[in-house]
């Protein structure tokens, strides 16, 4: 099964999301998705492939996927990259690939789908989104408008828990 059609973008989604049920019941999701407002001259990455919003225990979380859907193996460098990249608006963040180079499981924080299931081999950190992104993105996903007002960091209706 292909995740990427070079004149579509992320495709198969679905089964990429489904593999993240510890993270609970999907209840938003989109892909090629634009992951921040705003972008300086210098940005190179602007959209995130593959978004989902899980209820789970005590909240809401933004799960980010990028997808390597291609046959040379992932790198540690690339890895911690996008980990930068989507950290800035998910509390979790996966990369899916065929291949891992073996350096790879040392970027702390990654999660990781092997694309040939699609199966997972790692979980996620949890990270510690900006407010402002989270609630970005998570408005531009399906049925994600009245998810939006939360608060990253909100674990029930009534408090903010610190993380």
């Amino acid at each position: 099964m292909r995740f990427v059609d070079p004149g579509v973008g992320t495709v198969n989604e679905g089964y990429l999301l489904a593999t993240l049920g510890h993270h609970g019941a999907l209840m938003a999701s989109g892909r090629e998705v634009c992951y921040r407002k705003e972008f300086g001259p210098t940005d190179e990455r602007f959209i995130g492939d593959c978004f989902g919003v899980f209820e789970g225990e005590g909240g809401y979380s933004l799960v980010g996927i990028e997808i390597k859907d291609w046959a040379a193996p992932v790198t540690p460098k690339l890895a911690s990259t996008y980990l930068e990249t989507y950290g800035v608006s998910c509390d979790f963040v996966y990369l899916a690939a065929r291949r891992f180079l073996p350096g790879v499981k040392s970027v702390r924080g990654v999660g990781l789908i092997d694309l040939g299931g699609p199966k997972l081999l790692r979980r996620a950190a949890r990270l510690k989104p900006d407010a402002g992104a989270w609630r970005f993105v998570i408005s531009q996903l399906d049925g994600g408008k009245g998810l939006a007002a939360r608060h990253p960091g909100q674990r029930t209706l009534a408090s903010r828990t610190e993380r």
